[in-house]
């Protein structure tokens, strides 16, 4: 009887531990898991404003910090209140982990979230900053430190960087800069543009270094990548007479290329910095040192201008096609020369009217060019033009081939196209 008696006494012993713990169990959960509708300050983007933009919103939050980061990272991926604001994530975004340490909320994201096609600086920073933003209205998180798969990444996609803990943006989002950037031909054998953006800035040792960020980052579009992996650049900077120099690692001397190769990298460099204004040639180091060669063909012992500085010479002229690559279309430029006795603005005009084999232009053999005028006072060339038969989508592919074209001659920064009396100013 005793046995039994202790047995039962022991049962219901662990019935009340067991009542307790699930007691203390079911407490925990409300107070710390099971959600509360919660008025919480959330940031959407506004593509009337172009900013991001507040919001009061009403979500179901459990009172765990980590969890409630959570659940406010997940619902930035609704729309906001107002149908008109954009949500910040994508539905492939997920969150990996959370951390909150003095103040600092360490968010691993997963690799989808970075996903932003195609590439845009103001994109990037309304995902980045609106999650920055949203968070740091939580109390006690001050910052954000992005992580991407449990790693971390200089930039979040492409252009934001995230390898510090980020703070409110109180400012305006930041934006990009569209340029020129000179990629190979998939068979090596020219060059073609892609257009592409950059973080704006007004200066433009700071524009120069992204752009050769891009060119080492290599096509997006599926052009040639003409700088082989690895290669490093120690500094770049601007000297007086808009020389821009380039300081490479000896990296570069590894790589053989071939000659050809070689000089479009070098073509490739060197037009797609003196794209901007302030850049009128590029000098090339090796580790702060001044090189006669590079590679041994490619002479470096002077600055080096656009295309070898051959449109001093004025019987060339440098037409801008149209090439096309699995579907898509680039402008490419052709070193041509013109014939003994011709006019310069009138033969590249008409060699813009008749591409050569493997390439098209949007300039139709029936546009004629009426007159013309140059103006060394606003390095303009006026062009009088007959679009009749032209359709909008062409007229605007036809003026940017004559913006590319007509602004390698030496001294002409812009084209004034007046076409049927209505006047355009175009350029590069």
């Amino acid at each position: 009887m005793k046995r039994k008696s202790a047995g039962k006494e022991i049962a219901a012993l662990l019935f009340a531990i067991i009542l307790i713990l699930s007691g203390i169990l079911y407490i925990r959960y409300h107070a710390e898991v099971a959600p509360e509708k919660t008025t919480v300050r959330l940031y959407y983007y506004d593509p009337v404003s172009l900013e991001l933009v507040p919001q009061n919103v009403s979500v179901n939050l459990p009172s765990d910090e980590t969890l409630k980061v959570k659940a406010i990272v997940e619902e930035l991926k609704q729309p906001g209140p107002n149908s008109s604001l954009f949500p910040l994530l994508n539905k492939e975004a997920k969150v990996n982990s959370i951390s909150i340490n003095n103040g600092i909320c360490t968010l691993d994201l997963n690799d989808a979230a970075t996903n932003i096609t195609p590439l845009s600086v103001r994109k990037e920073a309304i995902r980045v900053f609106g999650i920055v933003n949203t968070l740091t209205e939580l109390k006690g998180i001050n910052a954000v430190q992005f992580t991407i798969d449990g790693k971390k990444k200089k930039y979040f996609s492409h252009y934001i960087e995230i390898d510090k803990p980020l703070t409110h943006l109180s400012s305006a989002l930041p934006n990009g800069k569209k340029v020129n950037l000179y990629f190979a031909s998939p068979d090596f054998s020219t060059l073609l543009i892609e257009r592409r953006e950059i973080v704006s800035s007004q200066n433009p040792t700071t524009l120069g270094k992204e752009i050769i960020r891009e060119l080492l980052f290599g096509s997006v579009e599926g052009l040639k990548n003409i700088f082989p992996e690895g290669v490093k650049i120690n500094d770049f900077y601007i000297k007086s007479g808009g020389i821009g120099v380039v300081d490479f690692d000896n990296s570069i001397l590894k790589h053989h290329l071939g000659s050809q190769g070689e000089q479009l990298l070098v073509m490739s460099l060197v037009n797609s910095l003196t794209e901007l204004p302030d850049i009128q040639s590029v000098r090339i180091l090796i580790n702060g040192k001044e090189i006669d060669t590079l590679f041994g063909s490619v002479d470096t012992s002077v600055p080096i201008q656009r295309f070898f500085g051959i449109t001093q010479d004025k019987s060339v002229i440098i037409p801008y096609y149209i090439y096309s690559v699995n579907g898509k279309e680039f402008f490419c430029p052709k070193v041509e020369t013109v014939q003994s006795g011709k006019n310069r603005i009138e033969a590249l005009f008409e060699a813009l009217k008749n591409p050569p084999e493997g390439m098209k232009s949007y300039i139709a053999k029936s546009v004629e060019l009426i007159s013309y005028k140059m103006s060394p006072e606003t390095s303009t060339v006026t062009l009088k033009l007959d679009f009749d038969d032209e359709n909008a989508d062409s007229i605007n592919k036809a003026e940017k081939e004559i913006a590319f074209s007509f602004t390698e001659i030496p001294n002409i920064t812009r084209v004034e196209i007046i076409n049927n009396g209505k006047k355009e100013v175009i350029s590069r």
